[in-house]
């Protein structure tokens, strides 16, 4: 793991903090501090707080990040939930995404070179979803919305049928 990606994720960052707990640092302050240094970038106490919240989050959600990494924005959203629903509800939906999701996209990736596969991929929103310009590009790409909408406004019906 390169200086640049150690402490990119909340997930490495509490490893890493972890690691030197006792020997190197002793409090979140200590270690913001020596990070701080070492990675030559602010590294505050209470983002190496969350990460180590999230690193103690149940091992059936973690699971569902050991391919495609954790990145902060869903780190913070899941300590919210946790809080708001508990680790019972977390590990429910954790599963219902692991079980549901192999169904989905159990098969293996296509090596061939001569034989195509033909993919669908769905997204589900909630009734509250709302636009929300983050930058960079999205998948699909929507550049048209940028155009139409503004932050907060719902999503287009035509662009994002609703089920009911």
């Amino acid at each position: 793991m390169s200086k640049e990606t150690a402490i990119n994720g909340p997930l490495q960052l509490a490893t890493i903090y972890r690691a030197g707990l006792g020997a190197q640092w002793n409090s979140y302050r200590d270690a913001a501090e020596r990070f701080s240094a070492i990675y030559e970038r602010p590294v505050g106490f209470a983002r190496i707080r969350e990460a180590v919240a999230v690193s103690e989050l149940p091992p059936e959600v973690l699971s569902l990040f050991v391919d495609v990494g954790l990145v902060n924005g869903t780190a913070r959203c899941l300590l919210k939930l946790a809080r708001a629903e508990g680790g019972e509800v977390l590990c429910q939906r954790a599963e219902a995404i692991r079980r549901e999701g192999l169904t989905v996209h159990g098969a293996p990736g296509n090596r061939s070179g001569s034989v195509s596969r033909r993919v669908v991929s769905f997204r589900w929103l909630g009734d509250n979803a709302v636009y929300v310009d983050r930058g960079g590009e999205t998948s699909p790409p929507y550049r048209h919305l940028a155009d139409r909408l503004t932050p907060g406004d719902p999503l287009p019906e035509e662009e994002f049928a609703f089920v009911v």
